[in-house]
Parts: C-alpha cells; sequence; structure tokens
C-alpha cells in the first residue's frame, strides 16, 4: 500500500487562510484554529493603489472535530487584525491552554481556550478568551508585522509557570518575552536579520538558543545570552528562509524551508553542512514534524501544494504523499496530536463517512489526521494520511 492523503472535509474561510495549528493538549486533540488574512481598503479613501490606504484584517476560527454530523463545527470567529501565525503553548500553563497569536499590527495575543461558564458546557464552548496583548518593541507599530511565533518547549514535557515566547517580525527583529499568568514582560529585543525575519525556532534541547530565518539569506543562531552577533550564520539556502521546526523527538535535530523550495535537515553538532535535503517544487512555507512518532514531516510548498515526507533516514528524505487539492498559495499546515486510540473512540465515524478501506477504519493502522490551509481560495481541508512505513526513530 502507498502512502495516501486523503481528503474529509473542506470548508471555506471567506478570508485567505494562511495558518493553522491543533491542539497538542491531550484533552483537546479534536480542537484546531485557522488563520486568516484579507487586505482592505481604508474606508472613505478611493485611493486603492497605495498600500498606506488599505488595512489589513482578518479573522481566527475555532473548530472542532466531532464524531457525529457536522463532522467539522465551527465554534468560533474572531474578528482582528490579519493572522500571520498562531501556535498553541504545548504545555498548560497554570492549568491555562494558551494559544498565542501574531497579527499585522505588530503585537502578540494570548487566547485561553475556556471550556465551561459557572459549570455549564453550553452555549458554544469551547471559546477563545483574550488574556493578554502586547505589542512589539517598535518605532512605528503601525508598520511592523509580527511574522513568527514559537514557544519555548517541546510537547513532550510537564507543565510550566513560566514559558517563554520567542517572536520575529518584518523589520528584521527577534523579541522573547516572559509568560508570567497574565503578563508578557520583554526579557530581549534584537537586530537579527536586515529584511523580514520571517521564523524563528527554539532548540527544545536548550532554550537559550534561538535559530532564525530571513529574507537576506541567513540562517542564524543566536545564544539569548549574548545577542550582540549571531553564533553561527549559515548561507546555505539561495533565498529567504520562511520556515523551521525543531524536533522533540531528537536532541540535535531542526530543519530548514526557504523560498529556494529545498528543505534542509540539519544536526545542530555540525552546523557548517546540512546533513540532508530535498527539493519540494515550491517555497517551503511551513515545516511540521509528525507528533506521535517524528519520521515524518508535513510542508506547505506555496505554488505546489502539500506534501509529506519521511525523514527516517536524514540523509536521504523521501516525498511519500502529495496533496493537490487546494487551488492557490499552500501556505497552513499541521498534525493532529490524537492517537490511534482517540481516533478510534472520538473520530470514527468522521473518517469511516469518507469510505475508507473497511480494513483501516477497523484497525485505523497508521493512519493520522491532517489539517491544511491555502491563500487565495480561501480553502481549508481535513485530512487522513495513511502511511505503509511507520518506524519509531
Amino acid at each position: 500500500m502507498m502512502d495516501k492523503i486523503q481528503s474529509l472535509y473542506s470548508w471555506d474561510t471567506e478570508y485567505s487562510a494562511d495558518s493553522l495549528e491543533w491542539c497538542p493538549i491531550q484533552k483537546f486533540h479534536d480542537v484546531f484554529v485557522c488563520g486568516t488574512y484579507k487586505l482592505e481598503q481604508n474606508s472613505g479613501n478611493d485611493d486603492s493603489v497605495n498600500p498606506k490606504c488599505q488595512q489589513r484584517i482578518g479573522r481566527l476560527y475555532l473548530f472542532v472535530c466531532q464524531n457525529v454530523e457536522p463532522y467539522l463545527l465551527k465554534k468560533q470567529d474572531i474578528e482582528m487584525p490579519a493572522v500571520l501565525d498562531c501556535k498553541w503553548c504545548p504545555v498548560p500553563l497554570l492549568g491555562k491552554v494558551l494559544l498565542a497569536v501574531a497579527n499585522a499590527k505588530g503585537k502578540i495575543c494570548i487566547y485561553e481556550l475556556c471550556t465551561t461558564e459557572n459549570g455549564d458546557c453550553s452555549n458554544g464552548y469551547p471559546k477563545l478568551v483574550l488574556l493578554v496583548e502586547k505589542e512589539l518593541p517598535t518605532h512605528n507599530a503601525e508598520d511592523k508585522l509580527s511574522l513568527s511565533i514559537d514557544w519555548s518547549v517541546g510537547i513532550n514535557c510537564c507543565s510550566y509557570n513560566q514559558i517563554s515566547l520567542a517572536v520575529s517580525d518584518s523589520k528584521g527583529c527577534i523579541s522573547i518575552f516572559l509568560l508570567n499568568d497574565n503578563s508578557l514582560e520583554l526579557q530581549y529585543h534584537w537586530k537579527a536579520h536586515e529584511f523580514e525575519a520571517w521564523i524563528v525556532s527554539y532548540n527544545y534541547s536548550n532554550t537559550n538558543v534561538i535559530y532564525t530565518g530571513g529574507d537576506d539569506c541567513r540562517l542564524c543562531v543566536y545564544d539569548t545570552r549574548c545577542t550582540d552577533s549571531p553564533v553561527l550564520t549559515s548561507r546555505l539556502h539561495s533565498a529567504g528562509i520562511t520556515s523551521m521546526h525543531y524536533s522533540t523527538f531528537s536532541e540535535y535535530l531542526f530543519v530548514s524551508g526557504s523560498y529556494d523550495e529545498n528543505i534542509f535537515i540539519w544536526d545542530t553538532r555540525q552546523m557548517k553542512r546540512n546533513i540532508g535535503s530535498v527539493n519540494v517544487g515550491g517555497g517551503v512555507w511551513r515545516l511540521k514534524w509528525e507528533p506521535s512518532k517524528g519520521q515524518h514531516l508535513l510542508a506547505a510548498c506555496m505554488y505546489n501544494g502539500f506534501c509529506v515526507l519521511d525523514a527516517i533516514d536524514k540523509s536521504d528524505p523521501k516525498i511519500v504523499a502529495e496533496f493537490n487539492e487546494h487551488e492557490s498559495l499552500a501556505y497552513g499546515a499541521d498534525w493532529c496530536h490524537g492517537s490511534k486510540t482517540f481516533l478510534k473512540e472520538k473520530l470514527l465515524n468522521f473518517i469511516s463517512s469518507n469510505k475508507l478501506n473497511l480494513h483501516v477504519q477497523q484497525t485505523l493502522v497508521d493512519l493520522k489526521l491532517i489539517g491544511t490551509c491555502s491563500f487565495y481560495d480561501h480553502k481549508l481541508c481535513v485530512s487522513t494520511f495513511i502511511s505503509s512505513n511507520d518506524k519509531l526513530l
């Protein structure tokens, strides 16, 4: 049996969709969010050419997958400035399930996923409630976009009382905030790239170390205890670096993606060269390691749809499945964190309603859920990925 991605459900997000994230907290593996973006003309101004007369608006959707129709249920939509990135905190913070959102106003917003109101689970719950928002350090907030965010912990961690949040922005800067209860405290801020800093990622094994990628084609490694200059700079990518993801299964492994259409696999102990690479035929906007085993890698390849790579051989990753049902820029992509037991107990009807092979329905062997979204066709898809060659790293 060949590896396969099969669409289960699609949904029109109305605005252009650019970010999708499944909740990693065990109780809420059936929950995900999708962020959107739209350029809108300011009212009362006919100058549609001048970008200063336009504003970037957006909407954040909260969805729940369920075992009865409608299988994909929209629980909430929140109007806000255009969403550039969103990330769930991988662990509860003081018992709270938190989502960070980077927006086009140069702000970071932290939302709590609330499940009850006075013990009542009705009235549309779960829903997101804003806890705190913070503006990035800047002299011109109107001209700065928050581009990407990352939490300082991987998914295989316990609950924390304090967690840091790294943010990259359109002026090439990196900001590190300490999230403590309901406040964001700026810890570090520095200029990392000449142009847009498209992506930032923590080293989950040593959270003093930050990896950044920019439109200046540089991949930089910084130690937050001394940010005057990078510890290391790589120029192996030939275009802007747009995506990174550190592995939670290997102490030394992370990946980077670029407008040059290449995905590089890195070993942090030998950063002079990448240890593996693959060309995916489109600029790489998002990369996500599969959360249960870390063998597979999900990639959003902009003009070439979405694909899954098998990276069991890190020196020779291979594309094993492609998904081309989106008709425009492939931007948002993520894996559902639910286990085989979770899928069987909570989503079997959702999955089997699409007439998958009976053996797969009964056993759910090597089956995972993914979410994808694309830009100009404002399309969101929930799909299955069926692997014929799952292995433990």
